[in-house]
């Protein structure tokens, strides 16, 4: 009875200093827009429902109290994304186990956009002239298991890095926020609770890196013989000043068979836009392809269009 009431208090302490920080900070300006796109196309296969999953080396960045609950020794995960308007999309992240310790990990995150048309001060497109913009996010992870406690406490540092490649521009180098998160099981591993506060304190240049705050749960529906089902369900919060709602429920579920092929679906859904995902995952021993596809989203601001996620992961 003790250690339950420990644990209750510890989950209650860390929700009210999360929500401590988010309402200390509203971003104006989205410096890294970006960041906002999710990692893996496992998690998001799942509609990004992930918050009370993060099992991956995607934790780094979605919820980094996960590394301490990844399987294994080192794990590797490779991602790329296919989006509208020539976006290119890219992540790696890499987590290493410290033992009884916790664990690490290193996540890059790249994003951009190539041979960018170039408009003079008439408004008239010069054909001969392009540029690129990039933006490079680095962020390093730490993830420990309490002892005595179904809780992890994990905490992440980022670093941004903005390049326009045009005559006379510079890079701008920015801090890319604390991520903090919590993870934690109950009912035998059957269910799990996660929080993650993301961004606090990000800025880049002019522009403020929005806080995130993401709070998920997620049930183990089979855990035994060839059938694996999971059900996740996460309510994210971003502030930031945007035309349509920031508010978002994500749903997803993921099914296993003989732990070598999976089926995953999910839904995001705002008060002004409906997202739906879907994908695929293959496991050979420690080796792991996802891929994950969204079609246009419904919503009154078309803005973007079709999206293929695809990773890599390996794990031993």
């Amino acid at each position: 009875m003790l250690l339950q009431k420990k644990h209750v208090l510890i989950v209650t302490g860390i929700i009210f200093i999360l929500l401590g920080f988010v309402s200390v900070s509203f971003a104006e300006i989205d410096a890294a827009p970006y960041m906002r796109m999710g990692a893996g196309a496992r998690s998001l296969g799942m509609g990004g429902a992930f918050t009370a999953v993060a099992d991956d080396a995607t934790s780094v960045v979605l919820n980094p109290a996960g590394l301490a609950n990844i399987k294994g020794n080192l794990s590797i995960t490779l991602y790329t994304a296919k989006m509208d308007f020539e976006r290119k999309y890219n992540f790696l992240g890499v987590t290493k186990s410290l033992g009884s310790a916790g664990a690490i990990g290193f996540a890059w995150t790249g994003a951009g956009v190539d041979a960018i048309p170039y408009y003079d001060d008439t408004g008239k497109e010069d054909p001969t002239k392009r540029f690129n913009y990039a933006d490079h996010t680095s962020a390093l992870a730490y993830g420990y298991m309490l002892p005595d406690f179904d809780i992890s406490l994990g905490a992440a540092l980022k670093v941004i890095v903005s390049n326009f490649d045009f005559e006379g521009a510079e890079n701008t180098i920015g801090f890319g926020g604390l991520d903090i998160g919590a993870l934690g099981c109950a009912f035998n591993n059957t269910a799990s609770y996660g929080l993650a506060i993301r961004n606090l304190g990000g800025k880049v240049g002019d522009g403020t890196v929005p806080p995130t705050f993401d709070i998920g749960v997620a049930f183990k529906l089979l855990r035994k013989g060839d059938h694996q089902a999971m059900f996740a369900l996460d309510l994210e919060h971003e502030m930031v000043n945007l035309p349509e709602s920031t508010t978002s429920i994500r749903l997803g579920a993921e099914y296993w068979l003989k732990n070598v092929l999976a089926i995953r679906a999910g839904g995001k859904h705002t008060g002004d836009r409906r997202s739906l995902f879907g994908g695929f995952g293959v496991r050979v021993a420690g080796l792991q392809v996802d891929y994950a596809f969204k079609p246009t989203d419904d919503t009154i601001y078309q803005l973007d269009g079709s999206s293929h996620f695809v990773s890599l992961s390996y794990r031993y």
